[in-house]
């Protein structure tokens, strides 16, 4: 089994109480590997090649294509070698992950990400990556009701700060 480290969100969810459908239900996802692969020039459509099939032969990978060449990728065990083809990062505990689930999710996250999330995240596995106040956000559809939200581990107090403010000012509870 791999090695999860604890989540930077886990302290700031220890105190929340349940919640109904109403509200927007939180939950850490403390992810066991998480690569940055950047395809050098010339090399994107091997490289994307290559993520792709490892993505559909291997279970519980998540590969999220952020940039021009640029893909991240959550997944157990082993990563595929990639040769002289892309630069591949480690970056165990650079990201804090949060999902968040309800129907209001979509409308709180909207109020810090000026990009139409309802077109841009219609369909699971699609991300956007972006600016939320000064925290860079990289939020994906991570199944049909959940929307998974990834921001460098240092800046997970204020996106939860944020987070926060965001729901109470349209009166959406976050809860479990």
């Amino acid at each position: 089994m791999p090695d999860r480290r604890p989540s930077a969100f886990d302290p700031m969810l220890e105190d929340l109480g349940a919640i109904d459908l109403v509200g927007v239900q939180v939950a850490a996802w403390p992810a066991a590997r998480t690569v940055v692969t950047m395809a050098y020039r010339g090399e994107e459509g091997t490289v994307a090649e290559v993520l792709g099939r490892f993505a559909r032969n291997t279970p519980a990978v998540t590969m999220l294509q952020i940039g021009p060449g640029t893909w991240l990728s959550l997944c157990d065990g082993a990563f595929p070698d990639l040769g002289d083809a892309a630069a591949t990062f480690d970056q165990g505990d650079g990201f804090a992950f949060l999902k968040l689930d309800g129907p209001a999710a979509m409308t709180v996250l909207q109020k810090g990400i000026f990009v139409d999330l309802e077109a841009t995240l219609a369909s699971v596995g699609a991300c956007v990556c972006s600016v939320i106040g000064y925290i860079n956000v990289i939020a994906w559809r991570a199944s049909p009701n959940t929307i998974a939200v990834a921001v460098p581990r240092s800046f997970a107090g204020s996106f939860w700060h944020w987070l926060r403010t965001a729901a109470a000012a349209e009166g959406v509870p976050i809860g479990r």
